[in-house]
């Protein structure tokens, strides 16, 4: 399990550097907006379930697809309060999983990105068709996600996220569970209170 889940940050990782050399290629000017804005992200998540099914083609780890949504609060000019609501379902057992979380998150500024990385909290309710985890019914669990990613401002309103990874962490099964959430999507910043507190670059 360790070994799958070092092998999908590595892919993860490369994924994401390749992605910003990309973006950084096609857009031929930066916008960098660092500052107290507020944002709403909205984007598409795929869950990697550390729970597999034995089929006559090998295991067949279940996965989920589905929705994320943050409002992002900026209190200071490289802190962010996060709140996000989730929703994800897969084919194999009727699988879903639903997250509701809050918490901190760092955000800096390199070339025309914005790294971020967050440690979020709430609960988390699994529900399938089968017996995941030795339970026929909906199951409710703390949860911790801890991620990082980038975005690209592209105008002074707009950014896209083109990919972020996350480690989201349950008390489902003997050993607890370790779910990789990766995702992408955009985001919509509101005008800024403090217009003075921005860097921008074009």
């Amino acid at each position: 399990m360790r070994m799958k889940m070092i092998k999908n940050m590595v892919v993860g990782g490369l994924a994401l550097l390749a992605c910003i050399s990309a973006i950084g290629q096609a857009i031929p000017r930066a916008v960098t907006v660092s500052g107290q804005d507020n944002q709403v992200y909205v984007g598409f998540e795929h869950t990697r379930y550390d729970y597999e099914l034995l089929t006559p083609q090998g295991n067949n780890v279940l996965t989920t697809s589905g929705v994320n949504v943050q409002y992002n609060y900026r209190s200071r000019n490289y802190v962010v309060l996060t709140g996000t609501m989730r929703y994800g379902s897969g084919p194999v057992e009727g699988q879903s999983m639903t997250t509701i979380g809050a918490g901190v998150g760092l955000v800096g500024s390199i070339w025309r990105a914005e790294p971020f990385a967050q440690v979020l909290g709430g609960m988390a309710r699994l529900s399938s068709t089968d017996n995941i985890y030795q339970s026929n019914s909906a199951m409710s669990s703390f949860t911790t996600m801890l991620g990082a990613g980038v975005d690209f401002p592209i105008t002074e309103r707009w950014s896209i996220r083109p990919i972020y990874i996350e480690n989201q962490f349950l008390s489902f099964g003997e050993r607890r569970s370790i779910y990789l959430n990766v995702g992408a999507g955009v985001l919509y910043r509101f005008p800024s209170k403090f217009p003075g507190s921005h860097r921008k670059t074009y």
